[in-house]
């Protein structure tokens, strides 16, 4: 077997692996987006709520107080996000153009 073979069975095989990766990586990290967009969706959806009385207070008050939970951890998960799909454009991964639009 000559080197030229087994450098070319090594690319189509390293070639494979990079798209078994990229494939995984797409998949969790498109989770963890939507994930988090749900979430923000959620937070927008009850603080938009218009306020007629004391429990509509209560209500937001309880919205604005998960928010400061949760503000940490979806801060922290955006910059890993942004990485992952940076990487999957950096190795010419086919990505939907909807999850490329999306500004986090």
């Amino acid at each position: 077997m000559s080197s030229k073979n087994i450098k070319l069975a090594l690319t189509v095989e390293a070639k494979a692996w990079k798209h078994a990766l990229c494939r995984h990586m797409h998949k969790q990290y498109l989770t963890k987006m939507n994930d988090t967009f749900e979430t923000i969706d959620d937070f927008a959806k009850k603080l938009s709520r218009q306020i007629r009385d004391l429990d509509d207070v209560r209500f937001a008050m309880e919205a604005l107080k998960n928010v400061r939970e949760e503000y940490s951890a979806i801060d922290a998960i955006i910059p890993p996000i942004e990485e992952a799909f940076s990487l999957l454009n950096k190795f010419d991964f086919e990505v939907d153009s909807d999850e490329v639009c999306y500004k986090l």
